[in-house]
């Protein structure tokens, strides 16, 4: 009770002021006593005051130990209201911090460009980011509680599901990749997608975290670094890559082929393994000076071979930078050419036996001074239809196609003139009679700082035409001169990325002649050929420009409609009509010259209906093998149903 008393009363009383009540009741008590002492006449003074004292001291030290106590209350209410106040801030402190984490934790998770999600062992889905909720064109709210069956086809959903079994009991991380489309644009990607198990703190599953990361880009940059890195092997250019100290890092195989050093001979080795001594210093200090600054160097060298056999080479070195702009490495491009220095060599050789140069029937041969004929062999002026004498004093202008093409080549050919090197290019001129032909052009400057040059000329108009007839015979028909099938892929591949790029529909006519046999049968196939020539004319006349006609083999022909329409309704229309365009022009009878040693007759008619399948492709999704097959199929069910009919195969 003394101590409930002392505390209420500490709350309200000063504390110094219970330490005077205590005195002045000590020296109260002190007084009664010594008055009652004397009432009950008491002789012994001396009793009298010590009995005095010893209340004073009693009542004094009981006042002390009063105060200390209530100031020892009082400051231990006031350290724990203190320390209670300091826990509740905390507490208040982390409770905030913990709704920022959370909130950051959130936001960043639905920031995050890859697809995050979580699901029970169920495969029940407890939450997902924003990037998630694209997939499957959906909000969290109505994706969380639900399975992947609620969303996707139920093979996807299956496939789905085995990997998450196989995260959970394997109690492992596991990583595939899958394509995905996604609903709300329907756009596809390639994800790489980790699936993880997560346990509580007790080592209980929870379930399968999720997490797709998109490698779209990185998979096609990694198919263009393999075909790059193809090209670079199978390069008929040496290719060698070197660090910043000109160690050799990457040979392909035209530089072992080259220089008779082997990839374990060369790695880490030194391009100066290839120096022949033949060089001067002040090139390879030129060729520092160029790529330590970033810039390309281009030049000759004469290098030595593992055998001790010298050899030219033509070198392209540039350096490497990486996305900082820093030089990390150099790549040098090198073409043998021996053989090209060697020629130089004898026509040097040739230039010193001058009588023979001049009267040279092998070579055109002329000498310039600035941009003017100053002498030209027989050769030369026969080659472009001109005496000798109509070339003397005129400008070279005289010879170029146009204005551009004479600008062009001078733009080209002064600074290398200037940098006295040689000239080396192919170049097309104007005959006398107007036509155009091509020649191999090899010029330089007869003396240092001379305006004069001379110019050799190599007729190669035969060799152009021979590579352009090459390159016809690879993508065309020989006998319609239509693209064939080589050709029609490329097309067909053409066609399906516009489509992707355009959304719009394309279609595939696989056109097959019904009754092509019997004029072969009767009239031999140089007649029937002369029928295929007509039906290629006729195809042409009933499409558009855009579109491509093909020749697929015998007397079957292909045609690819590009950017038909958008709706798949409309586009049915729209090929039908052409498909029975296609139809009535070639159902018009053909009248065909027979040669005069086949038969009598002057001319033959004859009647050839043709049956149609059509397979119709968007967005880049099917292949082009399966393209096919669906548009045959379908051109021998139109043969099925009686012939001259138009079947489009079936929707996939």
């Amino acid at each position: 009770m003394l101590k409930s008393y002392i505390l209420l009363k500490s709350r309200t009383i000063p504390a110094w002021s219970i330490l005077v009540i205590g005195v002045l009741c000590t020296l109260l008590t002190c007084t009664m006593v010594y008055l009652h002492l004397q009432e009950d006449s008491i002789q012994h003074s001396a009793f009298a005051y010590t009995l005095v004292t010893i209340t004073l001291i009693i009542g004094l030290l009981f006042s002390g130990l009063l105060y200390r106590l209530i100031i020892t209350i009082r400051n231990t209410k006031s350290h724990a209201k203190r320390i209670a106040e300091s826990l509740t801030r905390k507490i208040k402190q982390n409770e905030s911090l913990l709704k920022q984490n959370e909130a950051l934790l959130q936001n960043l998770i639905h920031a995050m460009p890859d697809l995050i999600w979580l699901k029970d062992t169920n495969g029940i889905y407890l939450t997902c980011n924003s990037r998630f909720e694209s997939y499957f064109g959906k909000n969290k709210t109505v994706i969380i509680g639900k399975s992947d069956y609620d969303f996707v086809e139920k093979s996807i959903a299956d496939t789905y599901r085995e990997n998450d079994l196989k995260a959970l009991h394997s109690g492992r991380v596991q990583t595939n990749e899958e394509w995905i489309t996604f609903a709300n644009d329907g756009h596809q990607e390639l994800l790489e997608t980790r699936k993880t198990p997560l346990f509580d703190e007790n080592g209980v599953l929870l379930g399968v975290l999720g997490i797709g990361h998109d490698i779209t880009k990185r998979k096609r940059t990694e198919e263009t670094l393999c075909k790059l890195s193809t090209a670079l092997e199978q390069s008929p250019a040496s290719v060698v890559i070197t660090d910043l100290d000109a160690n050799i890092e990457y040979i392909n195989p035209r530089f072992t082929e080259i220089t008779g050093y082997s990839i374990s001979e060369t790695i880490h080795q030194n391009p100066r393994i290839l120096k022949s001594g033949k060089v001067l210093d002040k090139v390879y200090s030129d060729m520092w000076e160029h790529l330590t600054k970033g810039k390309i160097w281009k030049g000759e060298l004469h290098n030595k071979r593992k055998n001790g056999e010298l050899y030219w080479e033509e070198a392209r070195i540039a350096p490497i930078k990486n996305h900082e702009g820093f030089i990390t490495h150099y790549v040098a491009i090198k073409i043998d050419i021996t053989e090209r220095k060697e020629s130089e060599n004898r026509v040097k050789t040739l230039l010193e036996e001058q009588k023979a140069i001049l009267n040279s029937h092998i070579v055109g041969m002329v000498k310039l001074k600035g941009k003017k004929f100053i002498w030209v062999n027989e050769e030369f002026a026969t080659m472009h239809g001109y005496e000798p004498l109509e070339l003397i004093g005129k400008e070279t202008r005289l010879l170029f196609p146009d204005q551009a093409s004479y600008d062009t080549f001078n733009k080209f050919m002064y600074p290398v003139l200037q940098r006295e090197e040689t000239v080396r290019t192919e170049l097309q001129q104007r005959h006398k009679d107007g036509t155009l032909k091509w020649y191999n052009v090899g010029g330089g400057k007869l003396h240092p700082h001379s305006h004069e040059s001379i110019w050799s000329f190599v007729d190669i108009t035969e060799q152009k035409k021979m590579e352009e007839e090459i390159h016809h015979l690879a993508f065309y028909d020989a006998l319609t001169q239509l693209p064939n099938r080589r050709l029609l892929d490329e097309r067909l591949k053409h066609a399906l990325f516009q489509s992707a790029r355009s959304g719009l529909y394309g279609a595939l006519l696989f056109v097959d002649l019904d009754n092509f046999k019997p004029i072969n049968d009767n009239y031999g196939h140089h007649v029937g050929d002369l029928l295929l020539i007509e039906v290629a004319k006729r195809l042409s006349k009933s499409t558009r420009d855009s579109d491509t006609i093909g020749r697929f083999g015998g007397d079957e022909f292909i045609i690819i409609l590009n950017n038909v329409h958008k709706d798949e309704d409309s586009t049915i229309q729209l090929v039908h009509k052409i498909a029975e365009n296609i139809l009535l022009t070639l159902t018009e009878p053909y009248s065909i010259s027979l040669p005069t040693e086949i038969s009598h007759q002057k001319e033959v008619t004859h009647l050839c209906t043709a049956s149609i399948g059509i397979a119709l492709f968007l967005n880049h999704k099917d292949k082009q093998e399966d393209i096919l097959k669906w548009a045959d199929a379908a051109m021998y069910q139109a043969k099925e149903q009686g012939r001259n009919k138009i079947v489009f195969a079936p929707s996939n």
